[in-house]
């Protein structure tokens, strides 16, 4: 109910409740007419009756009109109106029964272990070391000279080939790739082991032997 509506319906109660009392008034000023002499008061009394006659219809014809702008200007809430407002949109009412709550039994055994995996750390993994096996090298193959007089280590796989050194017998050298036959003579290719490379002729030193580093 707004301040305007507050208004008009206390004026138009105030109206009412004058034009009331005016109405009273003159009935009262009516009765008192037939008991009082004729006369110039009697005269005043009419007059003042109809005066409070007159006053009360006034004051009546006004308070209804409040009442009637009162019941055109209240709103629907001031009427206690069911009537749902402009662009308010009722929700769906869900007629469907509620599922029934299904109660789960935690038995004492699963509480417990749910606690333990709940308070048990998870595993640390472990790095594993894989141990990566050592190659060893295999020792190049060694022969000895076993001509009594010992070899000449020479340049090139030739007789004539630049001396390098003279092998004594025993002498051990460190067979190499490379191997020669020329004039029917089989060379092999050596290293001494002060890294010095030559041939020799290979009936003059063990090349089946392989002998051991020292």
């Amino acid at each position: 109910m707004t301040i305007l509506n507050i208004v008009i319906l206390v004026s138009a109660g105030l109206f009412a409740v004058i034009a009331l009392v005016s109405l009273l008034k003159g009935v009262f000023t009516r009765s008192s007419i037939a008991h009082s002499p004729y006369g110039v008061g009697r005269q005043e009394r009419r007059k003042s009756m109809q005066v409070a006659f007159l006053r009360a219809v006034a004051f009546a014809v006004i308070a209804l009109i409040l009442f009637g702008v009162y019941g055109l200007s209240a709103r629907p809430d001031d009427l206690l109106s069911t009537e749902p407002e402009a662009g308010f949109t009722p929700l769906p009412t869900n007629t469907s029964a509620p599922a029934p709550a299904t109660a789960t039994a935690t038995t004492p055994a699963a509480t417990a272990t749910t606690a333990a995996t709940a308070t048990t750390p998870p595993e640390t993994p472990t790095a594993t070391v894989t141990s990566v096996p050592t190659i060893t090298p295999t020792p190049p193959p060694t022969a000895r000279v076993v001509a009594p007089a010992g070899v000449y280590l020479r340049e090139a796989p030739s007789p004539d080939a630049q001396e390098i050194e003279h092998l004594l017998a025993g002498t051990v050298v460190t067979l190499l790739p490379g191997e020669e036959t020329v004039d029917d003579v089989l060379w092999r290719q050596v290293r001494l082991d002060d890294s010095r490379e030559g041939w020799v002729a290979a009936e003059l030193v063990d090349g089946a032997v392989f002998l051991e580093p020292q």
